[in-house]
């Protein structure tokens, strides 16, 4: 099995002429559309953004839904739930201040217990409260102010304009009692007008370290209203809100929309109609943390109201540049080829000159063409820009699809949504991508046990449901996140098989053979650290295996050399390499026994550099590297024990039945589904991830083998492959590495949002985008490899040399500039 970039593996043998040429078409037409979309969607948000500019506080006060119960998706950015440990520091030495009715009442009680531990009763109602917190000096107020009028702008001016120290935050918001009052007259409405327009200078005075958020009145459930609240309706509440518009639209205050939006879509009933629910009393108090919090704690997880300015880094400008430079010289190639090859072919010269030439041809040599150094030197020149061209006008197109990466997940250009799972939209999608795939089946040309053609539909199908399993954050389920584990441990199953494959069957050795395997494997890595500013270790699968890949080549390079033909000749040799990977394997089990020993091995620089992450740890590559420590081994045991079946005709596998009797087969299926049950089970049976992982380690060979054993036992599907997965499968690493940015959001923890308001046609839109962008760093990634990577091992050998100095210089950079 041929590996390339990282698992890609090439199928165009396994597919005729015009097949291919079908493919290569609707792979150019779905690009092209891909491309006018997302210029369709860019324009879109440039205009939206020119003409009213973005501001993800109002993202956070403006509108949104409910994705679940308790989850609240505000319109366009992500938010952070916050826990009492979160608030607790992000309001030490903070006041917050609460004025209004006995609706803003149950939003102090509820905001207040965000922050203590402290049980609060609801004791006192018609006056004012206050909590404070002397561990952190955080003091949380509410003024018992149901009405707009002078009352109000004395207490608000004496609590906040006169007070020390300013509060962090008010929230005013009253009507309720206004309509109660004066039974919905029209007079009280007008006069609520004429108060809250005396009330605005007052307002206006307040400093900016104070945030002021008037919460417009939610809608009740008139229904469930007491008579003596039946006044109190959704048209009145409506005439108040208008007015409220109307009067502090273009003042300081931040009008908070959402507060009508969380109480009208909450699941949950009120209990009299009128006071909110507890559902939309916690999403209320979420917002206003976030609003509050965001720009100071910057959690992770969080787009809303950061207050980010983003100032790229040198690192990054100088990317930028270097892929612009690419474009121009691109440009200026592109000419040079235009102009030689519109230049006139030169006239032969005399005849008696060509006679002459004639005459002293050897007769050996009558019929060939005499050599002219001059055109021979045109020719190479030629050759030469045609090289320099095509490098760097794959590395301009490369800096394009990278700006758009920036753009999409390091700014706020585009907008970004949370995750949130349920099991319907993990398992529908996840029904309707396996039966798709059903759809496109066709005869492999050769039969065999783990076919190219097997093996890539293998990672397809596996990529489809990891890009499934992120989406839809489904990590949060044990007995999913488990079986995810193993489609990983399979990608490293089939790194060590097919890496043993190409050293002992078919002798590929060499720094040439290295270095095509890693660059195809790391160049888009590399180029997302040095553009997205992040360590090499947060793209984890790629040092993972690069890592195992190199530890491979190593046990296979390392003296004696042994292959199978040399094993052949030598039965010794198989002995040898048989202690090889015995070696191999105490080597992996002595250094997962600590991980202080571990941390020694990895802990100087620049080696460190690599696999810090977050910050200086190095425990998350720990964890990666001894997860699947041992299926590395299997890999290889596996591919050594099949080529000698095969080699000692003990398997036969070049037809198209059943490799053994009805019978044997039938016990075959059965033993495969006993491997994965086993698996399945577990996975269902352990309580926490950690125990999980611990046992996974030693049984993630079980469900491999029981795939491979149900997939080619049978002739029937040993002989047909899904082209659909097959086709997804030699983009298996670009789709798992782009997703991070242009398909996922925020460092993988949102989803990125091209089409906002429209949840489905955004998936489907983005989705398609994505996929086709990926495919196209593929084909980048393979042209630019065929440039830099010569098969003359000299030339490999010193752009290598550069390389590693190049590295080593912005190593340097990342740990000491």
């Amino acid at each position: 099995m041929e590996e390339m970039a990282g698992g890609a593996v090439v199928v165009s043998s396994c597919q005729t002429i015009s097949e291919r040429l079908s493919t290569v078409l609707v792979e150019r037409n779905g690009k092209i559309v891909a491309v006018v979309l997302l210029a369709l969607v860019l324009s879109s948000h440039g205009i939206a953004r020119y003409y009213y500019g973005r501001d993800t506080c109002q993202d956070l006060l403006y509108g949104g839904r409910y994705l679940g119960p308790n989850v609240w998706q505000p319109a366009g950015c992500m938010m952070h739930q916050y826990s009492m440990a979160d608030s607790s520091k992000c309001l030490a030495g903070q006041r917050v201040l609460f004025i209004g009715d006995s609706r803003m009442r149950q939003l102090y009680f509820t905001f207040t217990q965000r922050i203590t531990t402290e049980k609060l009763k609801e004791e006192k109602f018609h006056e004012n409260l206050l909590h404070t917190i002397p561990e952190t000096k955080t003091a949380i107020e509410f003024l018992w102010q149901p009405e707009v009028n002078n009352s109000l702008n004395k207490e608000y001016a004496a609590k906040v304009l006169s007070s020390s120290p300013k509060p962090v935050l008010v929230v005013l918001g009253v009507a309720t009692w206004t309509i109660k009052l004066h039974n919905a007259a029209h007079e009280a409405l007008e006069q609520y007008t004429v108060n809250l327009t005396q009330l605005t200078p007052i307002l206006q005075k307040t400093e900016d370290s104070t945030k002021v958020v008037w919460m417009m009145q939610a809608p009740v459930q008139e229904s469930l209203l007491s008579e003596s609240r039946k006044m109190i309706t959704n048209e009145q509440l409506d005439m108040y809100n208008a007015a409220t518009v109307d009067v502090l639209a273009n003042t300081n205050v931040e009008l908070w929309y959402s507060a009508m939006e969380v109480s009208n879509k909450s699941q949950e009933d009120t209990t009299d109609g009128m006071h909110l629910s507890n559902e939309a009393l916690n999403t209320d108090a979420q917002l206003l943390l976030n609003l509050v919090c965001n720009s100071k704690s910057r959690p992770l997880d969080t787009t809303c109201c950061t207050r980010e300015s983003f100032m790229p880094t040198l690192l990054q400008v100088l990317t930028f540049c270097f892929f612009i430079s690419c474009g121009i010289v691109s440009l200026g190639l592109r000419a040079r080829l235009r102009h030689i090859a519109t230049r006139p072919i030169p006239e032969p010269g005399p005849s008696a000159n060509a006679n002459s030439l004639h005459n002293h041809v050897k007769p050996s040599q009558e019929g060939s063409v005499p050599r002219d150094p001059e055109s021979g030197n045109a020719a190479r020149k030629g050759s030469d820009l045609l090289q320099a061209y095509k490098l760097t006008s794959s590395l301009a197109k490369f800096g394009i699809i990278l700006f758009y990466i920036f753009l999409a997940d390091r700014t706020d250009f585009l907008q970004k949504e949370q995750k949130f799972f349920t099991y319907k939209s993990f398992f529908v999608p996840l029904v309707y991508v396996l039966v798709l795939g059903l759809f496109f089946v066709k005869k492999v040309p050769k039969p065999v046990v783990l076919s190219v053609p097997q093996t890539t539909e293998w990672k397809g199908w596996m990529q489809l449901v990891i890009l499934i399993y992120h989406i839809t954050g489904a990590s949060k389920k044990i007995p999913i996140y488990m079986h995810i584990r193993i489609l990983v441990a399979s990608y490293l199953f089939m790194t060590a098989y097919g890496q043993f494959t190409a050293s002992w069957d078919r002798q590929k050795f060499g720094l040439v053979r290295v270095c095509q395997v890693l660059f195809r494997q790391n160049l888009l890595v590399v180029l997302l650290c040095l553009v997205m500013d992040r360590p090499y270790q947060f793209y984890y699968f790629v040092p993972l295996v690069s890592f195992w890949y190199l530890l491979i080549y190593a046990t296979m390079a390392f003296p004696p050399l042994v292959t199978r033909e040399s094993a052949k000749a030598l039965p010794s040799h198989t002995v040898y390499m048989l202690l090889k990977i015995g070696v191999f394997i105490v080597i992996c089990v002595t250094v997962s026994m600590s991980e202080i020993f571990f941390n020694s091995l990895f802990n100087w620089w620049p080696i460190n550099t690599l696999f810090y992450w977050p910050g200086q740890n190095l425990h998350e590559w720990w964890f990666r590297w001894r997860l699947d420590r041992y299926i590395i081994v299997y890999g290889m045991l596996f591919a050594m024990g099949y080529i000698h079946l095969r080699v000692t005709k003990r398997l036969n596998d070049s037809h198209s039945e059943n490799l053994f009797s009805t019978a044997w087969t039938v016990v075959s299926h059965i033993i495969g589904v006993l491997f994965i049950a086993i698996y399945t089970v577990h996975s269902f049976m352990c309580s926490s991830k950690p125990d999980c992982n611990e046992v996974h380690t030693y049984i993630s060979a079980l469900p491999i083998t029981g795939v491979i054993i149900l997939r080619n036992s049978s002739g029937s599907l040993r002989t047909r492959y899904s082209t659909f997965f097959a086709w997804f499968g030699t983009i298996s690493l670009e789709l798992f590495i782009s997703q991070y940015h242009i398909w996922l959001a925020q460092d993988t923890k949102g989803i990125l949002v091209l089409i906002p308001g429209h949840p489905s046609l955004n998936l489907l839109v983005s989705t398609f985008i994505f996929i086709f962008i990926a495919h196209e760093i593929s084909c980048l990634t393979a042209d630019i490899a065929k440039c830099v990577v010569s098969e003359d091992y000299v030339t490999t050998r010193n752009r290598f040399l550069i390389f590693l100095v190049c590295l080593g210089a912005l190593l340097a950079y990342s740990t000491y500039g």
